[in-house]
């Protein structure tokens, strides 16, 4: 089994993983704490947006199979 080499930063995975903890990081000090800065909420939520931006941004800029048939029969 061939490993992929990583070839270019993933920033759909940074924005996604950046939410999560932000999220989680919130959560925890409502456990501990219950009160917490509304920040992290604003701050995971954005981040979670641009992650699902930056996904939606690669599917639509990716050509469909047929597309790509034709661009090499050419």
């Amino acid at each position: 089994m061939e490993e992929k080499e990583l070839k270019e930063f993933s920033w759909t995975g940074l924005f996604i993983i950046t939410g999560l903890c932000f999220f989680g990081f919130s959560a925890i000090l409502e456990f501990l704490d219950h009160t917490h800065p509304r920040i992290f909420i604003w701050i995971g939520l954005v981040s979670i947006f641009l992650g699902i931006v930056n996904i939606i941004s690669k599917i639509v800029s990716r050509p469909s199979g047929k597309k790509r048939s034709k661009i090499f029969s050419e």
